[in-house]
């Protein structure tokens, strides 16, 4: 029985299936082969950044309000924030 074999019999199927998995990948990294091929005008056509539309413009402006210490012992006793 060969040391592969061997090894098969103790392992179970999910065992199996991973190392298969893995075999195979090191097979496809020693030729070359990756999950998605770059090419110099893919990566240049990619734009730095978040995809557009993925962040909604902002409706809110920053300001500075000045409170009474009082007013605001009051607002944080009234709850979280």
């Amino acid at each position: 029985m060969s040391k592969s074999s061997k090894l098969t019999a103790t392992m179970d199927a999910e065992q199996v299936q991973f190392a298969a998995d893995v075999l195979a990948s090191i097979r496809q990294a020693r030729q070359g082969e990756f999950a998605r091929v770059h090419t110099p005008e893919m990566i240049t056509a990619r734009r730095a950044g978040r995809p557009v539309g993925s962040v909604k413009t902002s409706t809110k402006r920053p300001t500075t309000l000045r409170l009474d210490d009082e007013v605001l012992a009051r607002w944080r006793a009234s709850g979280k924030g």
